[in-house]
């Protein structure tokens, strides 16, 4: 054989085995977390209840939560659409806050874990 025969034999190989490994068709968690800045600091307004502004949205929010004056918000489907989902789900909810802020949905792509958040589940293949 080849080298070049070789060399895309092994690619076709990997490449079977990536799609092998998300057949199940499941996003990973990194796929479906947004974090979302807040230039002059964030205070998280207990008053207002997230999750239930998700419910009335439509919007498939698994959970929420600050860490360090930043927000971190983690879908369970559709998480492609996780920026838009964002928008509209800050826009209501800094609607109900008392406590107005600046805020940016960032587009990195971010890790869960303990400084971000790391909420596990059926919704997700890791």
């Amino acid at each position: 054989m080849t080298r070049l025969a070789s060399l895309v034999v092994s690619f076709s190989v990997l490449g079977m085995a990536s799609c092998a490994w998300s057949a199940d068709g499941l996003p990973s968690r990194s796929d479906c977390l947004v974090r979302v800045d807040f230039p002059k600091g964030f205070q998280d307004d207990q008053e207002v209840d997230g999750l239930a502004i998700a419910s009335e949205l439509g919007i498939p929010l698994a959970a929420y939560g600050a860490r360090r004056g930043v927000l971190f918000l983690q879908f369970e489907e559709a998480c492609e659409q996780r920026r838009a989902f964002t928008m509209k789900w800050m826009e209501e909810y800094m609607a109900r806050s008392s406590w107005p802020a600046e805020w940016v949905v960032s587009d990195d792509r971010i890790a869960p874990g303990r400084d971000t958040i790391d909420v596990r589940g059926e919704a997700w293949r890791d």
